[in-house]
């Protein structure tokens, strides 16, 4: 450590401003103020006086290497040691100030940093949600055990990453707000006042003194902006940085990927451009998304890398890719509009019948009997349900048992299970058709300017026939299922 650096240390240690030390040594205060800057140094024999004055050696205030002997071992400068020393100091000096402070004062001080945790907080909120719904599409690729480990610990690691800085960000702004501009020290010069006060003359021929003794030396709050940073609390800023530099990588990872997928996106609706001005819409408009794709990028490689920014090329960038996408999605936009629009209601759909008979039993249960499409034909010479299901014949419907339990106990306290009957609907053709279908499905209705609207039910009815007292009896299990 310098001559400059140990000055400031010391002095600080010792509870002195720059005045008290420059009316000690009888100069000025530029004079230290020169020192601590390292603009000059003093000669020995003010180096002696300073050491007698801050109660250290010659070799704690010389610079290292210069003083005591070379065999000696030195201390490392960042060791733990030091880190603690500076944190525990860090704590004294915190409540001296808050012992020095007025009732005012502390209030002020602690609402501040109320209001700073509650802004805090909400920020890493709302950051946390946006990264959080980006890292988590691109976790749900990977299979669903490996999901859940990297889900958990990443969000472990983000959160632990918040605790750690948002206490730095309040520690640093307290102590730069606060602890730096307050230096709580003791006039050493104030002994033990004695007051004398002499009674009155008419009431005693023998006059004394009373005296009155006042044994508490005064505290002084003076203002020092000038201090020297804790390097506890710069080797937390370099883990901060670090971890952040982390986070941006892994927000560079999606945005690598989304601009391959934009590249390739613009190739092909280049390509499609003979098939109509919407193409060429869409191209405009990838290829605004791909310049601005590239500034994050560049943003983020220029920050993780501690590379200049120049910023008039970005903003240029920047409007020009925007003003790319607002006039290609424009384009699009207005030839969507001169799209017919097609709607396909069951009219256009052909169904197929499908006949089912269950037992009737007490627990039964009919998960679609609230369907809209649900009629109920009474008959009371039935013993069982039968239903008749109207369906889209494209596909396969399935009626699937599930078994609720735990829901109704009677006077033994047993539980009652309940066969819980619903039914699936498989699309054939849905499932059927894979991705470059559906790519050229949407390519070709857009080359025929149509707009599809999908207005049907994939089940038109369905008909129950039972006798009254299933009927009631089924709607009350499903009451039952349904409130709890």
């Amino acid at each position: 450590m310098k001559f400059c650096d140990k000055l400031v240390k010391m002095r600080k240690n010792n509870n002195m401003s720059q005045e008290q030390l420059a009316d000690r040594l009888g100069m000025s205060r530029q004079a230290i103020s020169k020192w601590e800057s390292g603009q000059s140094i003093p000669d020995m024999a003010k180096i002696l006086e300073l050491c007698k004055i801050l109660n250290c050696n010659l070799e704690d205030l010389v610079d290292d290497g210069l003083g005591g002997s070379s065999n000696t071992p030195k201390e490392s400068k960042n060791s733990i040691h030091n880190y603690l020393d500076e944190l525990l100091n860090f704590i004294t000096r915190t409540i001296n100030m808050f012992w020095s402070m007025t009732l005012g004062e502390k209030t002020k001080c602690i609402v501040e940093l109320l209001f700073l945790m509650l802004f805090l907080y909400i920020i890493w909120n709302i950051s946390g949600h946006i990264i959080g719904s980006i890292f988590d599409n691109i976790l749900r690729l990977l299979p669903g055990a490996l999901y859940s480990l990297i889900r958990g610990i990443s969000s472990l690691i983000y959160g632990l990453f918040g605790i750690i800085v948002g206490v730095i960000i309040i520690i640093h702004i307290f102590k730069v707000r606060y602890l730096d501009y307050f230096i709580t020290i003791e006039d050493n010069n104030t002994t033990d006042k004695t007051i004398e006060e002499p009674i009155d003359d008419n009431n005693d021929t023998n006059p004394k003194k009373v005296k009155f003794i006042d044994n508490k030396k005064n505290k002084i709050i003076i203002r020092d902006p000038k201090h020297s940073p804790y390097t506890f609390f710069d080797f937390l800023g370099k883990i901060i940085i670090y971890m952040i530099k982390f986070m941006l990588l892994m927000i560079a990872i999606p945005c690598i990927i989304c601009f391959v997928f934009l590249c390739f996106g613009a190739l092909i609706s280049i390509w499609l451009i003979k098939d109509g001005i919407f193409f060429l819409g869409t191209t405009i408009l990838l290829l605004g998304a791909i310049i601005v794709n590239y500034l994050v990028l560049r943003f983020l490689y220029n920050f993780i890398l501690d590379q200049k920014f120049k910023f008039n090329l970005i903003f240029i960038s920047l409007i020009v890719g925007l003003s790319l996408i607002g006039v290609g999605a424009g384009i699009s936009f207005c030839n969507y509009l001169t799209f017919d629009k097609t709607t396909i209601t069951n009219k256009d759909i052909t169904y197929t019948n499908k006949k089912i008979e269950l037992d009737m039993t007490d627990n039964l249960i009919l998960g679609f009997i609230d369907h809209e499409n649900v009629e109920i034909i009474p008959d009371n010479n039935m013993n069982n349900i039968k239903l008749e299901i109207i369906y889209n014949k494209e596909g396969e419907l399935e009626l699937t048992n599930y078994i609720y339990d735990l829901y109704d106990y009677n006077n033994e306290g047993e539980s009652t299970e309940y066969n819980y009957y619903y039914m699936n609907y498989i699309d054939n053709e849905a499932s059927t058709r894979d991705f470059i279908d559906e790519i050229n499905y949407l390519i070709k209705q857009i080359k025929n300017k149509n707009r599809i609207y999908y207005d049907y039910s994939n089940i038109d009815k369905i008909i129950i026939h039972a006798s009254q007292t299933n009927i009631d009896k089924i709607k009350n299990n499903y009451n039952i299922i349904k409130n709890n």
